[in-house]
């Protein structure tokens, strides 16, 4: 049950870092020189990679 779980926890990383991602990159097209948009999608992106570490630790 707790694979079940971890996966699951995986799959949530990996969908809020993709989605979060991509309103970073939507942002700095508009706009490049915000450094905080810089800061939220690299965070973002390692919440893709701790999503993707954790889908395949479980």
């Amino acid at each position: 049950m707790s694979n079940v779980i971890l996966r699951l926890y995986g799959h949530a990383a990996l969908f809020a870092g993709v989605v979060g991602v991509g309103f970073a990159v939507m942002v700095l097209a508009l706009n490049p020189t915000k450094l905080v948009t810089w800061g939220a999608g690299l965070v973002c992106l390692l919440l893709v990679v701790l999503g993707v570490q954790t889908i395949q630790a479980a």
